[in-house]
């Protein structure tokens, strides 16, 4: 009994200081940055989601917002919907060339100081001091079966954030990622997503369907539960960009936060068997 006693004191300990912690972490973060209606952001991917939402909270913050769109109607659209601050520009990440035209772009439209953007811009951010702000998610912590390439996508966002703020350090640009849970925008759709994987499926030949069965196809489909309210992944990049000590990574939304961190603590062996998939209809014979 005095080694329950003992045992249960140790962990109402632990508890009891983890939230002092949390509390202490919290009021030393609270302290944000003046005058933000000089600083200059670039946001990407603003023609939907969380770039479009992320553009238009700033806007209203009265920050000066280079909003990047991949097509001419979401530069339309996001022109149309904030405030003459808004600079809004055609970018396409995955083009070298429309990348330099960007900077060049940026740095004609810029005072003497002042941007935050990504690994091209280090040039400007060096010079201002700026901060990096990335958009990952629960699949950059946690590698969940059936989604193995978009995991990998955002272990790298992760690993990308890491590598910045160690490699600027000493020069005092601070790099954060933002981990959102699930959250309903226009690309992270059940609808969407779930037609993609029927398409897949569609074209396997019958050799795979028949080892794999129905179930298991069923089994890899989106989760219809998605949260509406963005706000906290907003909240996470405000508090990022102006806070004077911005956490290195911020976990946005309730499920992030109530289950899926938790249980990536746990070990591996106890978190292989929580999430494995259900096996193929073959491999129970």
């Amino acid at each position: 009994m005095a080694v329950l006693l003992t045992l249960v004191g140790i962990i109402v300990t632990c508890i009891i200081c983890y939230y002092i912690f949390r509390y202490l972490d919290e009021k030393w973060r609270e302290g944000r940055i003046t005058n933000i209606v000089n600083r200059y952001v670039l946001v990407t991917g603003c023609d939907s989601g969380f770039g479009n939402a992320i553009a238009k909270q700033l806007d209203k913050l009265g920050v000066r917002v280079f909003a990047s769109c991949l097509t001419e109607k979401g530069e339309k659209d996001i022109k149309s919907a904030g405030s003459s601050r808004m600079i809004t520009l055609r970018l396409d990440v995955t083009d070298h060339e429309a990348i330099s035209k960007a900077v060049q772009f940026v740095k004609k439209t810029l005072p003497a100081d002042g941007v935050y953007v990504t690994k091209a811009f280090l040039p400007l951010l060096r010079k201002s001091r700026g901060r990096v702000v990335t958009i990952s998610s629960d699949c950059g912590f946690i590698t969940w079966p059936g989604r193995s390439s978009y995991c990998i996508s955002k272990h790298g966002v992760e690993s990308f954030t890491d590598a910045i703020r160690r490699e600027m350090y000493h020069v005092g640009i601070k790099a954060s990622t933002v981990q959102p849970g699930a959250f309903k925008t226009s690309i992270v759709s059940p609808e969407g997503m779930d037609a993609q994987l029927k398409r897949a499926w569609d074209k396997s030949d019958e050799e795979v369907k028949d080892y794999y069965g129905n179930g298991f196809y069923q089994e890899c489909k989106v989760p219809s539960v998605q949260d509406h309210d963005i706000s906290p992944v907003i909240n996470a990049v405000e508090h990022a960009l102006f806070s004077v000590n911005p956490k290195r990574r911020y976990l946005a939304g309730k499920d992030i936060n109530g289950w899926i961190h938790p249980i990536s603590l746990l070990p591996v062996w106890i978190l292989d068997w929580y999430i494995a998939m259900t096996p193929p209809d073959k491999a129970k014979n």
